[in-house]
């Protein structure tokens, strides 16, 4: 038996389990599905993440990460980066916030996106 460690790199919005509207990441996340697929024309760059493991779900609205954004996180948690305002961000940074607003969420009060890594352990 092996274990590997990898890690999700993305632009995007952690959407904390407080705001979940279902009462597990699977079916919160078919709800997030729902909503991107039925505004697929206005959000295209825009899906989601699913990550962490039992009582530790966490779930993400995300968006492309270029290839020259890349950053550094320990094992076991998740880190938030500013957007610098970058003018191939804004794009990005209107979709999720489009998106998020569609799924009725409060996320964008409490944090705006941002480059976020996901450290996994399988």
């Amino acid at each position: 038996m092996g274990y590997s460690t990898s890690a999700y790199a993305f632009y995007g919005v952690h959407i904390p389990r407080e705001l979940w509207t279902e009462g597990h990441v699977a079916a919160e996340a078919d709800v997030v599905q729902a909503v991107l697929a039925a505004n697929r024309e206005t959000l295209p760059d825009v899906g989601y993440l699913m990550a962490g493991d039992y009582d530790r779900d966490m779930l993400f609205l995300t968006a492309d990460v270029e290839s020259d954004e890349s950053v550094e996180v320990k094992l076991g948690s998740f880190r938030r980066y500013e957007a610098a305002g970058s003018h191939r961000l804004m794009n990005r940074t209107d979709q999720l916030n489009k998106a998020a607003q569609l799924l009725g969420s409060a996320v964008l009060e409490l944090h705006p996106p941002a480059y976020i890594v996901v450290p996994a352990y399988s």
